[in-house]
This record gives C-alpha cells, sequence and structure tokens, in this order.
C-alpha cells in the first residue's frame, strides 16, 4: 500500500468536518475554502483539490466510514437544489468521460431515494463486471484454442470468482432473495 499522501488525509477532514455541519455536497470551491479559511486562492488551489477528489473520497470512506460518491459540474449547475428524478439525470451527475470531471464529493444520507449514489454504484460494477468478462472469456478462448489446459483454467476462474465475493457473503445471499421471480 502507498504512503498516503498528509494533504488528502487533511482535506478529509475538512470534508467530513462540511459534513458534520450539515453540507453533504461540498465542492471543490467549498472545500477549498473551509480548508484555507480567510485566504485568498489561486485557481490552483483549486485545480489540485479537484485532482485529489478521488484520492480524498477513499480516506472518507475507508477511515470515516462514510459512502459518498463525486460530482460533476452538472450536478452543482442543473441538480444541486433539486435532486434528479430520472437515472439518465442521476448518470450526468457522476464524472467519468469526456469534460465530466470531479466537482465536488456527496454524503449518501438515504440509498433508496438517492439516485446519484446508485447511479455511481451502478457504473462500477457495469465497468468491474465488463473487465471479469472480458478476461473469462480470454481464459476460455485459451482453452477452446488448446492454449490452457482446463485444470489452469478453472484455477484462474476459481481465483476470479472468489475475488468477486463481498465480504458479507451472507448478507449478499440474503439480500438477493429480494430479487422478484422472473415470469
Amino acid at each position: 500500500m502507498s504512503k498516503r499522501e498528509q494533504y488528502v488525509t487533511e482535506l478529509a477532514e475538512t470534508v467530513n468536518n462540511l459534513f458534520e455541519a450539515g453540507k453533504n455536497d461540498p465542492s471543490v470551491d467549498e472545500i477549498a475554502e473551509a480548508h484555507f479559511p480567510g485566504r485568498a486562492l489561486a485557481g490552483e488551489i483549486y485545480e489540485s483539490i479537484r485532482k485529489r477528489l478521488h484520492r480524498v473520497r477513499d480516506v472518507l470512506e475507508t477511515d470515516y466510514d462514510h459512502q459518498v460518491c463525486l460530482l460533476s459540474f452538472f450536478y452543482y449547475q442543473r441538480f444541486r437544489k433539486t435532486p434528479p428524478m430520472l437515472e439518465a439525470d442521476a448518470r450526468r451527475c457522476i464524472p467519468g468521460g469526456q469534460n465530466k470531471r470531479a466537482a465536488g464529493v456527496r454524503l449518501m444520507t438515504h440509498g433508496d431515494s438517492d439516485l446519484i449514489w446508485q447511479a455511481m454504484v451502478g457504473q462500477n460494477f457495469s465497468s468491474g463486471a465488463g473487465k471479469v468478462r472480458k478476461q473469462a472469456d480470454r481464459v476460455l478462448t485459451a482453452v477452446e484454442d488448446q492454449k490452457l489446459g482446463e485444470p489452469r483454467a478453472a484455477s484462474i476462474l476459481n481465483r476470479a470468482t472468489q475475488q468477486a465475493q463481498p465480504e458479507n457473503a451472507a448478507l449478499g445471499r440474503k439480500v438477493m432473495k429480494a430479487l422478484p421471480k422472473e415470469a
């Protein structure tokens, strides 16, 4: 594990303080102003915080046990006052893709109604599942082409299956039972 940058840890503490003060979706500007109160800030400060938001999010999740997601500029322009009602709009509120950089961080307070947090989790699941599928297809193609033996392929696939299991597998199985039965 790499050494954590002290500045990232301090920024995460600032964001946590903003959360505790009731600001559940601080923007980069608000984080900077809270972290450096009463100071004139150059654009480089805002940009340095924006670039570190991914690591700040990681600290908030690991050290503070917060469920958070990063937000795009679009969120602050369009949906800060009234959260999106459509999944497509929620997806536009999370960074990723061309010209959709992180612009802030949001604390998830109620997952059932937080479409933005759900969009982030869904995007990450989709990305991860796509990577797993691509690698599984590579392994199986190698078996079909007789370039990899079945025992070794089984070992590779089993390792991936084990790594994909949630830490609380029993809860995962219980939750999956809530899926509606297909007709």
